[in-house]
């Protein structure tokens, strides 16, 4: 498995436990839960993998009515979306943290969005 297979794995399992944690979220219309991720925009072949972990997941899940959407953004961009989102209370579900961001972040309380 690539490091961004194990990072979305990761980033998956801590979006499962959050949203099984009894935080409250309004539903969508059509009852489908929604568990939004963003990445940073790896090489096509790494960024390729993680649609297809998503598309299995979404497959594995769809009894359950449960669907993850996945965005990737460039490095320099994506810093600035998740400072930006972060600032007004508007971050996915699972962002994925890592390198400078750890540290910063490891101190930040987590709270319901």
């Amino acid at each position: 498995m690539t490091a961004g297979g194990r990072r979305l794995c990761a980033a998956l399992a801590v979006g499962a436990l959050w949203w099984s944690g009894g935080c409250e979220r309004a539903e969508p219309a059509d009852d489908v839960r929604v568990i939004t991720v963003w990445d940073h925009q790896g090489r096509e072949l790494e960024n390729a993998a993680m649609r297809r972990i998503v598309e299995a997941f979404n497959a594995a899940h769809q009894q359950e009515r449960l669907r993850i959407e996945i965005d990737f953004f460039p490095d320099r961009q994506y810093a600035d979306k998740v400072s930006i989102a972060s600032a007004w209370g508007h971050l996915p579900d699972v962002p994925a943290i890592d390198g400078p961001y750890v540290g910063p972040g490891a101190d930040a309380p987590f709270t319901c969005l």
